[in-house]
């Protein structure tokens, strides 16, 4: 009888161990980009030391014409190019990746698509080498901008959110053109 007293208390032990073990593995503990600039922004300056790896220049908006297949100009969209460049200032590999977000001024009143861009895996910086990171937005073009929208234009194009991950440490920060 204690043989099968036994058993039995083996068997609920493993089944209780393989249910908590199954709801375990849905759990991801890993931190990852945030989805979209609400959760970029709370995380601006809660680890503020990217510059201790990299240099971040961007360079000023470029605007270009949206053709179709035909080579007809989209007459009123255009797209619009945000580049920056990260380099790696330190002497060792680092392991680096990034998203870059849109402001929500510019989101919500002229740009439509993406809202963010970056690279689509991690990459390796050598010491001293760079990463040329641009992404081209549809938007309103910029002749039909009027009153508060060319306002926005002028405030928000060359401003983005970028959150950086380096060597599997997450930094967020805003960008603009001529700031570092």
């Amino acid at each position: 009888m204690n043989f099968r007293k036994l058993i039995k208390f083996a068997f609920y032990m493993l089944l209780i161990m393989a249910v908590a073990n199954l709801c375990g593995c849905n759990k991801d503990n890993t931190i990852s980009f945030s989805t979209n600039i609400n959760e970029v922004i709370t995380k601006i300056n809660q680890n503020p030391n990217y510059s201790k790896y990299i240099d971040v220049i961007m360079k000023k908006p470029v605007i270009l014409p949206i053709k179709d297949n035909q080579g007809n100009q989209d007459p009123d969209n255009c797209h619009i190019s945000e580049n920056l460049i990260f380099k790696n200032i330190t002497n060792e590999k680092i392991k680096f990746n990034c998203k870059i977000f849109l402001a929500k001024e510019f989101i919500t009143s002229i740009a439509y698509a993406p809202t963010s861009f970056g690279l689509n895996q991690e990459i390796t910086l050598e010491p001293g080498q760079s990463a040329d990171i641009a992404g081209a937005i549809i938007m309103k073009k910029i002749e039909s901008l009027a009153g508060k929208e060319k306002d926005i234009y002028d405030e928000y194009s060359g401003k983005v959110y970028v959150e950086l991950k380096i060597n599997n440490d997450f930094y967020s920060f805003i960008q603009m053109i001529n700031s570092n």
